[in-house]
C-alpha cells in the first residue's frame, strides 16, 4: 500500500505531538515532584544543626524554601508525611523525633485544631483543653527534648 504525500504529512505531524506531549511534564507529575521534594529526606552535613519541621500542608509548601535559604547552614528535615493536627503529632512523636539529636524543633499543625464556624473542621480535638494536653507530649518526647516533665 502506497501512502500519499498527505498521509507521511499526517503520519509525521501525529508522531511529532505524541512525542511532544509525553515529553511535556504533566501538572500531575509537577506536583508529585513537588510533593517528593517536600517529603525527601536529606543526608546531614556534618558539623551543621539539625532542625526538625514538624506539621502540616502548610508547613509542607514551605520546607524546600527553607532548606535552601538554610543550605550550608543547617540540615533541615520533616517527616516524610503530613502531620496533621496536634493528636497527630502526640502520637507520632517519638517516632519522627528517631535516634538523632535535634538543635531546633519547629510544630506547625495550624488549621487542623481550630474549630471552624462555617464547619469544615468539626474535630473534637480542637477544644482548648485537648489541644493544651496534646501539645504538652508524652513524658519520653519531653525527656528526650530536654523538658520538665
Amino acid at each position: 500500500m502506497k501512502l500519499s504525500a498527505y498521509g507521511w504529512l499526517c503520519g509525521l505531524v501525529l508522531t511529532c505531538v505524541a512525542s511532544a506531549v509525553t515529553a511535556q511534564p504533566t501538572s500531575k507529575n509537577k506536583a508529585n515532584a513537588a510533593r517528593d521534594a517536600m517529603l525527601a529526606q536529606v543526608p546531614d552535613v556534618p558539623g551543621l544543626p539539625r532542625v526538625l519541621l514538624i506539621g502540616d500542608s502548610i508547613s509542607m509548601g514551605y520546607t524546600v524554601k527553607v532548606r535552601e535559604l538554610l543550605a550550608g547552614k543547617a540540615n533541615v528535615h520533616r517527616p516524610p508525611e503530613n502531620s496533621s493536627d496536634s493528636a497527630n503529632g502526640l502520637k507520632k512523636l517519638d517516632t519522627w523525633l528517631g535516634a538523632g539529636k535535634w538543635d531546633v524543633i519547629h510544630f506547625n499543625f495550624g488549621l487542623h485544631d481550630l474549630p471552624s464556624p462555617l464547619g469544615w473542621n468539626s474535630n473534637p480535638n480542637a477544644e482548648r483543653k485537648y489541644f493544651r494536653r496534646t501539645t504538652r507530649g508524652s513524658r519520653s518526647s519531653r525527656r528526650r527534648l530536654g523538658m520538665p516533665s
